[in-house]
């Protein structure tokens, strides 16, 4: 899945995807108008009939994943507005309105299964570290902590140095191009890792900054 496989909730996302605090869906839930339930029951039904059900919450979590390693500036609202969207969806079907009852976002899947014979072997020192950056940091949004305030900088920094030192930046560059992020969570999880690496000024490549990718 693709953002722009997403473009039919362009509208939905725009009109109802910037309620924030508790509050703010209380009180849109308790004023619920006609036009607002049809409106959103024909943005759910899309989804249902394109079959994201499934799929819809766990892509809209790697996107924020991604999105939090941008600077602000460079951050886009769509994936946040959207998982408004679906906890106002969540909250609609709790309440028992249909067709909201009926149809449900599924809940992303927790534990998540990486291959790492994907890899070719001269970067196959990246699949611990990643893999063990992407637990961590899942585990830290969870818990309502978007900065990774507790995390080991000395062994990002060596593995800054140990890419920079071996030249890879390229490869993992280009391995990256024909991997997307959201078909495959390896690559993803190298993605958050150098991201993040790059974002706290670790050298990677001095002439290569974030990886360019295929999403």
């Amino acid at each position: 899945m693709k953002k722009q496989d997403l473009s039919y909730l362009d509208s939905a996302v725009a009109l109802y995807g910037t309620l924030y605090m508790r509050s703010d869906f209380d009180r849109f839930l308790s004023n619920l108008t006609d036009r607002d339930n049809l409106a959103l029951s024909v943005a759910l039904r899309q989804i249902a009939e394109r079959n994201h059900t499934k799929t819809l919450r766990w892509w809209c979590d790697q996107a924020i994943s991604e999105q939090l390693l941008l600077k602000p500036r460079l951050r886009e609202d769509f994936p946040f507005r959207l998982s408004q969207l679906i906890l106002l969806f969540d909250k609609l079907g709790d309440q028992g309105i249909f067709p909201f009852c009926d149809i449900r976002i599924e809940e992303s899947q927790t534990d998540i299964i990486f291959d790492w014979s994907k890899l070719p072997p001269r970067l196959a020192y990246l699949s611990v570290p990643a893999e063990s950056f992407k637990l961590f940091a899942e585990k830290q949004m969870r818990n309502g902590q978007a900065e990774l305030l507790a995390a080991d900088f000395g062994q990002f920094r060596e593995l800054a140095d140990a890419i920079a030192t071996r030249g890879h930046i390229g490869d993992i560059n280009e391995w990256l191009r024909t991997h997307p992020l959201f078909e495959h969570p390896e690559a993803a999880a190298i993605y958050e890792l150098i991201g993040f690496m790059d974002n706290q000024g670790f050298t990677l490549d001095p002439k290569v900054a974030q990886p360019i990718v295929n999403i």
